[in-house]
């Protein structure tokens, strides 16, 4: 998987902005403030669909338009593929693969990415539960069978606790642990799987 091209409009400081990689390593420097940072948060978006400096969308629009639109072309098992991504003020997001409509979830594992910033340095000097948090989000960027495993489990979790919460837990709470204990079997399972499969990289 490669990315060839990169087109930004009224993204954050990027106006109008195409740029055009090689096929080896990239470098991108500037001044500050120049929109470094951008094009990589602009990369990150069309692989998983979402920013990793916001959870809001809208504040990757810059101040002087009503909706910004980036586009990637990307090379995947030897294909051509163009992904689109266009944030209005005014409307949802949009994402097409080709120029048809697609959801986030339908993003992963095209281009499978991994962010390492300043930020990430809880993964060593953090807690277990930042690197559990990290590995998770690494195995769903590289498996959407994964993804869909982690959100049935997390799904479930939620419910269960949320039933705790009432008066009324037996026999409900029982068949909750029961689905609990299953979708954490499926979890652990399928991280054992990738995590033996990442052992080839260390």
């Amino acid at each position: 998987v490669s990315i060839d091209q990169i087109k930004m409009v009224n993204f954050r400081s990027h106006e109008k902005t195409a740029l055009t990689f090689s096929s080896g390593v990239n470098v991108i420097w500037g001044e500050n403030g120049s929109g470094k940072t951008s094009i990589l948060e602009a990369i990150y978006l069309l692989s998983l669909g979402r920013s990793f400096k916001t959870s809001r969308a809208l504040e990757t629009i810059n101040h002087n338009a009503n909706e910004t639109l980036v586009e990637g072309l990307f090379t995947i098992n030897s294909e051509h593929e163009t992904i689109c991504f266009v944030q209005s003020k005014e409307a949802r997001r949009k994402i097409k693969i080709n120029d048809v409509d697609v959801k986030a979830r339908d993003l992963i594992g095209k281009n499978p990415i991994v962010l390492l910033s300043p930020e990430e340095q809880k993964i060593t000097k953090g807690f277990p539960g930042d690197r559990r948090k990290y590995l998770d989000k690494l195995y769903a960027t590289v498996s959407n069978k994964y993804l869909k495993t982690l959100t049935a489990y997390t799904r479930i979790l939620k419910q269960r606790n949320a039933l705790l919460k009432t008066e009324k837990t037996e026999p409900t709470l029982l068949v909750w642990d029961e689905q609990l204990a299953e979708a954490a079997v499926k979890v652990w399972s399928e991280k054992k799987e990738l995590c033996q499969k990442f052992k080839f990289f260390l």
